[in-house]
This record gives C-alpha cells, structure tokens and sequence, in this order.
C-alpha cells in the first residue's frame, strides 16, 4: 500500500513537473518598488498630497470659525433665561446642521482626490504599465510575469522591476490628477 502511494506521488510529480506551465519563462516585478521610483506616481502623489493639504487648510480655517461660533454660542447661552433658552435652540440646530453639511462637504472632496487618483492609477496600469510588462516579458522570452508579491524571488535574472521603471520614466512623467 505504502509502495503505491508513494508510485502514485512520484507520477503525479512527474505530471507537475513536465506540465507547460512549470517550463514557462517566469518573470517578476516588483509593484512597490515601481510606486516608489516612478516618476509618474511620484507626480500623482504629489497631487494628490497638495489637494488633500488644500483642503486640510480650509478645514483648519473653517473649525476656527466653528469654534469661534460654537464658544459664542455657549456664552450667549449662560446669559439667557431659561423661556429664551428655548428659542436659542434654533440657533444652536442650525450651527449643528451647517457644521455636518460642512463635514459632508469635505468628505465628497476627499472622495473626489481619491477617486480621481484610483482613475490615474487605472488609466496609468492599463496605458502604460501593463503593455511596458509584456513588451519586456515577451522581449525576454517569459511566458508568464508575476507580481513577487505573489512569491519569493529566487533568481534575480527573473525580476524585470528596474526595467519597468526605465521604461514607465522614459514614457511617461506625469498625468494630471483630474478632480471634479
């Protein structure tokens, strides 16, 4: 029984090992490597990053004036009698209310850098990232091209990153993030 498994084993390693698949050329690249020396993204970062601290600014002008609010609120507050009080509160549901559609506001913005910055990224892979990785994929005769994310390289022959790299800045430098 123990002869069979064992016959059954080496077989279906046999299989494996002739299999097309495992005598493809393989190719790697390495995607964090390539975000971080790319000219390109190093541009939609950057973007991206000065219309975030855009907003940011406005958001720190815009909370001092709600704090300025909010504090002259609670002063005139604590010098009303309670039957004003309750006409007060008018005032304080509308500061509530501009201050979370405020808030709203922000997000949608934020949301709209990053969307916008998602697009880039995916108009940038499929333009220009994928065809550059086939291009040099198949110009070094690999089959198969894999993120090494996906695993371990073993043979540096294999990694094609730097070449990407090369390729991607003498391509392309820069795409405008577009934020509506």
């Amino acid at each position: 029984m123990k002869k069979n498994l064992l016959l059954g084993s080496l077989f279906a390693f046999s299989m494996i090992v002739s299999c097309p698949v495992f005598s493809a050329g393989i190719g790697v690249f390495n995607i964090n490597t390539i975000n971080e020396k790319a000219k390109v993204i190093k541009s939609l970062n950057s973007q991206k990053n000065s219309k975030l601290d855009e907003i940011q600014k406005v958001v720190d002008s815009k909370r001092k004036d709600f704090e300025k609010r909010e504090a002259e609120l609670k002063t005139k507050s604590s010098m009303l009698s309670e039957e004003a009080k309750k006409s007060f509160m008018g005032e304080v549901a509308e500061f509530q209310k501009d201050v979370m559609e405020y808030d709203k506001e922000t997000a949608q913005k934020v949301s709209n850098i990053e969307k916008a910055y998602m697009e880039a990224l995916s108009k940038l892979q499929k333009d220009y990232l994928d065809p550059i990785v086939k291009k040099i994929g198949k110009d070094k005769g690999f089959d198969f091209i894999l993120n090494s994310q996906a695993g371990v390289i073993i043979n540096t022959d294999m990694d094609i990153t730097d070449v990407v790299v090369e390729e991607l800045n003498n391509q392309i430098t820069e795409i405008k993030l577009d934020v509506k």
